[in-house]
């Protein structure tokens, strides 16, 4: 790398602020526990507005000398009760769906760690070693193929299968018989 350009990122890297984010179960354990706090503020809030909407509507019925027979529009700093219900409607359902978003990444996540504590002490088998068995499957089934094939429709075929196993799983132990069969 020359070195304007090696000089240039070092320095990039040096001013540039951390991004990462803190996904540990406690921190996300404490958010749902605001939103939950937050969402209990704000339906007693709720309470509280049309308890007292509901107060001076009741008044204002008390002072009227006429009957109105339509029910009175209730505000609230220019939001009518209904608005502000529905609104608090909308943000329930919203803290609802992102706390089962938390709740479901706090499953993951569980699950991960048991997953990785189970690989560490050896209870569950290594990713590599699986991928490692799925490709010698797949060509033991090549080479078994071709076996049929020769017996069927000739050498010619299955030479052409067998070479497909030494090209594509080269070090498996059924290319190695691919190559026997090949030299025969």
């Amino acid at each position: 790398m020359n070195e304007p350009l090696e000089q240039f990122l070092r320095d990039a890297d040096r001013t540039a602020r951390a991004t990462t984010r803190d996904l540990n179960v406690d921190a996300i354990y404490e958010r749902v526990h605001r939103r939950r706090v937050r969402r209990v503020a704000i339906r007693s809030l709720a309470v509280v507005v049309v308890a007292s909407a509901a107060l001076l509507g009741m008044l204002a019925k008390d002072q009227r000398a006429t009957v109105v027979r339509s029910a009175p529009r209730i505000e609230y700093s220019g939001h009518s009760v209904a608005a502000i219900e529905a609104e608090l409607k909308s943000i329930d359902a919203e803290i609802d769906r992102r706390e089962s978003l938390v709740n479901k990444l706090v499953k993951v996540e569980d699950q991960t760690r048991r997953e990785i504590a189970l690989r560490r002490r050896g209870a569950l088998p290594d990713p590599t070693d699986e991928a490692n068995q799925q490709l010698e499957n797949a060509a033991f089934a090549m080479v078994y193929q071709a076996n049929r094939i020769a017996q069927t429709a000739g050498n010619e075929p299955a030479q052409n299968v067998y070479r497909e196993v030494v090209a594509y799983f080269p070090d498996t132990p059924s290319a190695e018989v691919a190559r026997q069969r090949l030299t025969r």
